[in-house]
């Protein structure tokens, strides 16, 4: 503990609780956005998400741990799965941006773009969340290995 930053560690603690909070929230709105009438295309990204929610709220749970504990394996674990999570959510944002549905009316085609808009606003939004974390937990990660 002697060489191990106290600041580093309840900051690498609360972002993770944030973290965690924000993977339970993604959940949430996936779960809401796959039961909406949505098209094909959608339900698998809504469903996707499902999952990048699930393991996003145990990632957080996991760097709690780790910032708590000062283990340098549980930081390395968060490291790792948070760099999945970020490339997942790389691709789920590309995904939504080039998904081309084609719509029968205008009401729900003004519907499809909401939908979309928060589709894409989730991964591209937490991308500079995750960079923080990953950044956290490798300063963190270092500082437990010098002691």
């Amino acid at each position: 503990m002697a060489g191990v930053s106290s600041f580093l560690k309840y900051s690498m603690f609360f972002f993770n609780f944030l973290f965690w909070i924000v993977g339970s929230i993604v959940f949430g709105i996936s779960i809401w956005l796959r039961m909406q009438k949505i098209d094909e295309s959608f339900i698998l990204v809504s469903n996707l998400m499902i999952g990048i929610g699930a393991i996003i709220t145990m990632l957080g749970f996991l760097g709690c741990c780790g910032a708590v504990q000062e283990s340098r394996c549980m930081l390395l674990l968060f490291f790792s799965g948070l760099m999945i999570i970020f490339l997942l959510f790389v691709a789920v944002g590309i995904m939504g941006a080039l998904n081309k549905s084609e719509i029968c009316t205008d009401d729900f085609k003004n519907e499809q773009k909401k939908l979309k808009m928060i589709i894409l606003g989730i991964p591209f939004g937490l991308a500079a969340l995750m960079i923080l974390g990953m950044i956290f937990s490798m300063a963190l990660f270092c500082q437990i290995g010098r002691t």
